[in-house]
């Protein structure tokens, strides 16, 4: 079997079986609204996300007033979110206008690549972005155990990505990194015992982390399943470029 056959495949019943039921819930919007303010883009920014799925992150950003744009392999879902007023389109990130995005979202994408793919992908990011434009990109945390597991419970996962690793393929590709954190969590729960427990676990998990990041680094390291990074478009940055509102 070929590599296109392989990925037809096993991409075929991709939705079903991860359970996206083409919604989001309130706190889904709210960690989507966490990432979002780490990039300080603000609407009505242009935004492009690719590997839209189902388009219900593309949703919610338009629901912010943002200018809403997704690209996707496969084009299933094209015509029912074309008809919410998104621009939608199927195929390369090279096929779209260059220096036209404020904002590149790739949110559960990179680990789907090879590495030689990730580098042909940040370098595509970093030219249909304007210059000061923004990269918000998130995938199982590489330096974490508990990442790892994330990473290998997926066939479709290919490369397993740190932070520090990222920042090196961003270098390579002609972008810089402005950070790179645990992924957004909710600290609410759902019912109340879950609302008194969920608290106490997230305050354990970061005093553990702080721990083994003294004990190991002699830093703090994010340790979480996911991580969320931002890379910026510098190098040829013009006056007033970072006014991405």
């Amino acid at each position: 079997m070929n590599k296109e056959a392989w990925l037809d495949d096993v991409y075929g019943d991709y939705d079903k079986w991860k359970g996206w039921s083409g919604s989001t819930s309130e706190q889904e919007r709210r960690l989507i609204d966490i990432e979002l303010a780490r990039t300080g883009v603000t609407p009505p920014a242009r935004v492009l996300e690719i590997g839209f799925g189902t388009g219900a992150f593309l949703l919610h950003l338009q629901s912010l007033g943002y200018e809403c744009w997704g690209i996707e392999r496969r084009d299933e879902h094209d015509a029912a979110l074309e008809r919410h007023g998104l621009t939608i389109r199927s195929g390369d990130v090279s096929d779209l206008p260059k220096g036209h995005f404020d904002l590149v979202c790739a949110m559960d994408v990179f680990e789907h690549l090879e590495k030689p793919d990730i580098i042909d992908m940040l370098r595509k990011v970093r030219a249909v972005l304007k210059p000061g434009g923004r990269l918000l990109a998130r995938f199982p945390n590489g330096a974490s155990p508990f990442g790892a597991m994330n990473q290998s419970a997926d066939l479709t996962h290919l490369t397993l990505l740190s932070i520090t690793s990222f920042s090196q393929a961003c270098s390579i590709a002609g972008l810089e990194m402005v950070g790179g954190w645990n992924s957004a969590v909710s600290w609410r729960g759902e019912g109340l015992l879950r609302s008194i427990v969920k608290p106490v676990t997230l305050a354990g998990r970061r005093l553990v982390e702080i721990t083994l990041g003294a004990l190991f680094y002699g830093e703090h390291r994010p340790l979480d399943m996911n991580v969320t990074v931002c890379a910026e478009r510098r190098d040829d940055r013009v006056e007033g470029a970072s006014d991405r509102g």
